[in-house]
């Protein structure tokens, strides 16, 4: 059944609940950057460029209109589709780069409960607040949530109305992900504690060499990254070849591409689900970013020497 809405005549089948969450803090100087990179550069922040397109097949204007105020943003209500899907693909990325989930329920609004839904729009979930339970999600409120409210602690939700997304395979899924971002924060920590005590007592009993403990910090880092190529924003350019930084470079946008994909294709399945519901069928089409076959390619040849280093470097650079 669904819930009206205090000062509304829409009645909303809206069931999870907000409440503040700090499952996105804790994170080291090390990850926090690296989370930094692999969302804030994943689209254009502001597309005003031509060469970038968002676009519904098939077009209908009203659809487009519900779709625009479908999709949340940090940015707010958005002005247009590009907008709405290129502020929803960003914040949906950051989610992931976070904790390696993304979840949404699948909101729908309608006149009267005779009636199909004339609307309908996602509402972010805290990720550590979801469990699968067959065929179901169960959101768990923790108790400090629920003390001022009338809220139940344990919320089922159909999996239909749940739209779950994770780091992609081709990334190394999400529990390995998980695992690359616990080992980014142990490399985040101080030296060992002999070490800062030496230092501070000025005692040269063991001769420990911090220059040479953070050339072996940045050799892990690039380790525990290179599935993804992130470069340690060029920390480390002074002890590798000029070759190796633009090779990680077109890796790391390959990482962002699949990444993308991988958000449109729940955007789509988002599409197709609200399409069966409300009636109508569409998809929707994105171009002019940087595609992972094309990525691919520059990766070949940039391994055969048919790609210079200046253009490489321009790949996934946003004009």
């Amino acid at each position: 059944m669904g819930n009206q809405a205090k000062g509304r005549s829409k009645i909303t089948t809206r069931k999870t609940r907000r409440f503040a969450s700090n499952s996105l803090g804790g994170q080291g100087l090390d990850s926090h950057m690296f989370i930094e990179d692999l969302y804030l550069g994943i689209v254009p922040i502001q597309p005003l460029n031509t060469l970038y397109e968002v676009k519904l097949e098939p077009y209908n204007k009203e659809i487009e209109n519900i779709l625009i105020r479908a999709f949340p943003s940090y940015y707010g209500e958005s002005r247009d589709l590009i907008a709405a899907i290129f502020g929803f693909i960003q914040d949906t990325a950051n989610m992931l780069a976070y904790s390696g989930y993304a979840y949404y329920e699948i909101v729908y609004e309608r006149s009267s409960l005779q009636s199909k839904p004339d609307r309908f729009y996602l509402e972010s979930i805290p990720s550590l607040s979801l469990h699968k339970f067959c065929n179901k999600y169960i959101q768990i409120i923790p108790k400090e949530a629920i003390k001022f409210s009338e809220s139940k602690r344990l919320i089922m939700i159909p999996s239909h109305d749940i739209v779950a997304i994770s780091i992609p395979k081709e990334l190394g899924g999400p529990i390995k992900y998980g695992k690359l971002l616990k080992q980014m924060n142990l490399l985040s920590k101080l030296p060992p504690e002999f070490s800062i005590q030496e230092m501070a007592f000025n005692t040269r009993k063991i001769g420990f060499d911090f220059t040479e403990y953070q050339k072996r910090i940045e050799i892990t880092k690039a380790k525990t990254t290179s599935t993804f190529g992130w470069n340690s924003r060029l920390l480390w350019k002074e002890e590798c070849l000029e070759f190796y930084l633009f090779y990680r470079h077109l890796i790391f946008e390959r990482s962002q591409a699949i990444l993308r994909n991988c958000i449109l294709e729940a955007i789509n399945e988002t599409l197709y689900r609200t399409g069966q519901q409300m009636g109508f069928c569409a998809k929707m089409i994105v171009t002019g970013l940087p595609m992972v076959q094309d990525i691919n390619k520059d990766i070949e040849d940039l391994l055969s020497g048919e790609l210079s280093f200046e253009d490489a470097a321009r790949v996934g650079l946003y004009s």
